[in-house]
């Protein structure tokens, strides 16, 4: 039989591994989110829309594959909204000095976000951006931008 100082050591020793792991599985989401947004800042500068579809969530008509899937270069609909967001992108790098500033987690009915904030330091007042992305099938990709 297992005597309660044993056991109440095994509880304490759990109690203080498990954050560790989940902050190091949180470092890891955040600095492959951080690479990820990374790969899209450097699609969008040599302008290959085609090569970000898989980097943007779906959010078309589809309801089975909307938040759930990413673009397809091949349809038309799916690269004019890649297009955009590539666009979009482009304005923003425009400012050369930019910062990740931080890194936010939070529950959605689409499902669990990954949000990058990002401070540009322009010639007036620094302009926020925040990068939101979801886990589509083991990989990161872009569901939102707001700023």
């Amino acid at each position: 039989m297992i005597s309660n100082s044993i056991k109440i050591s095994v509880i304490i020793l759990l109690v203080l591994i498990l954050p560790i792991k989940s902050h190091a599985q949180d470092t890891d989401k955040q600095e492959t989110v951080k690479k990820t947004l990374l790969t899209i800042f450097e699609l969008c500068k040599q302008n290959k829309c085609d090569q970000l579809a898989p980097y943007i969530v779906y959010r078309g008509k589809d309801s089975k594959r909307k938040w759930k899937d990413t673009c397809n270069s091949k349809n038309k609909e799916e690269l004019e909204r890649v297009q955009n967001i590539c666009h979009r992108i482009q304005e923003f790098q425009k400012y050369d000095d930019y910062e990740f500033s931080e890194f936010i987690t939070q529950e959605e009915s689409e499902g669990k976000w990954y949000v990058w904030k990002l401070t540009f330091n322009t010639k007036e007042t620094p302009k926020i951006f925040y990068f939101a992305f979801l886990n589509i099938n083991g990989s990161y990709a872009i569901g939102d931008i707001d700023g």
